[in-house]
């Protein structure tokens, strides 16, 4: 026999769509993006800093140059703000 008895024919049929194989089928992806995502992540070793630095004394006799930026201070309320920078060896 079909879906229903024989006096009520086609009235009786659902209309509701199955959804087992649409889950089987989104399970299945689910299962497959699992399994590839680990092998595409990529990491990138980074030297970091290290955050308590031994603070090393100023040596007269090395070839460090500091480099100083300064807010200029004028005088002229007309004058724009300016920066001086001033080299200076270590």
């Amino acid at each position: 026999m079909a879906m229903g008895s024989g006096t009520q024919g086609a009235a009786s049929m659902s209309a509701e769509p199955n959804v087992t194989p649409m889950i089987d089928v989104l399970l299945v992806l689910l299962i497959i993006f699992m399994a590839v995502l680990p092998s595409m992540r990529k990491s990138i070793d980074i030297n970091l800093p290290d955050p308590n630095p031994t603070v090393q004394p100023a040596n007269s006799n090395s070839n460090q140059i500091v480099l100083e930026v300064k807010p200029v201070v004028s005088t002229s309320s007309t004058a724009r703000p300016s920066l001086a920078i001033v080299f200076r060896r270590a």
